[in-house]
């Protein structure tokens, strides 16, 4: 990942915060707060600074191996039940300063692992009702060639809290009642199920978006030339 970050000239913006999984639990466990610390500084100098924890369920297992040293009890699924505050209070340090405090920004992009696309196991709830929305990425979906940056992932599942003001209104407008569509309809295709003409028409015009909306590893489409794909389209 680092290597792929140099490559693209992305080292000039960004640090890294590496713990490996044969270092001690407690350097494991601090090196979330770590980062976030370093991306508040950047933050407090009135830039705007992002911060990826990659991942918050790894930081949870090593969470509960320091509490199983220390002889503390555990809960649900084995993890001790402060691990959703300890998840809080590192997240929600993520803000946006007002004027008079710089006005720069922290964002926090958490990734959780799931197993088999479990969202409802007690890590991926507990993150996913502290954060403002989340996206359900699908393994067949990857495999497939459909990913995040192709427009919205499990539709089911993906969800966003708050209105965000990032200035993608026309992306979204173009592709949330088609592509939306499409993929709950596709869902019903799939077990065989007969649609009528105009269905699978609209069911064909998804397959052709996606494949537009497809692109090279690392050189993601610019918001600008997704949006006029969809609304061509």
């Amino acid at each position: 990942m680092v290597a792929t970050l140099e490559q693209y000239g992305a080292l000039e913006y960004t640090a890294v915060i590496v713990a490996l999984p044969g270092d001690m639990p407690a350097l494991r466990y601090v090196a979330p707060y770590t980062a976030c610390a370093l991306g508040e500084y950047f933050r407090d100098q009135g830039g705007d600074a992002l911060v990826v924890f990659d991942d918050l369920t790894k930081h949870a297992v090593t969470y509960r191996e320091m509490s199983a040293l220390l002889e503390r009890p555990v809960g649900r699924e084995a993890y001790p039940g402060d691990v959703f505050y300890v998840h809080s209070r590192l997240l929600e340090r993520a803000a946006r300063m007002s004027q008079e405090h710089g006005g720069g920004s922290l964002s926090a992009l958490p990734i959780v692992e799931t197993l088999a696309g479990d969202i409802s196991a007690f890590i991926p709830t507990n993150i996913i009702s502290i954060c403002d929305g989340q996206i359900m990425l699908d393994g067949i979906r990857v495999q497939r060639g459909a990913t995040a940056g192709h427009g919205p992932g499990s539709v089911g599942v993906a969800c966003r809290r708050r209105r965000p003001v990032s200035g993608d209104e026309a992306g979204r407008r173009a592709a949330a009642h088609r592509l939306g569509a499409v993929q709950r309809d596709g869902a019903f295709v799939k077990f065989g199920a007969e649609v009528d003409e105009a269905t699978q028409l609209q069911l064909t015009r998804g397959e052709r978006a996606r494949e537009l909306l497809k692109q090279e590893q690392h050189v993601p489409m610019s918001l600008g030339d997704e949006a006029l794909v969809l609304f061509a389209w």
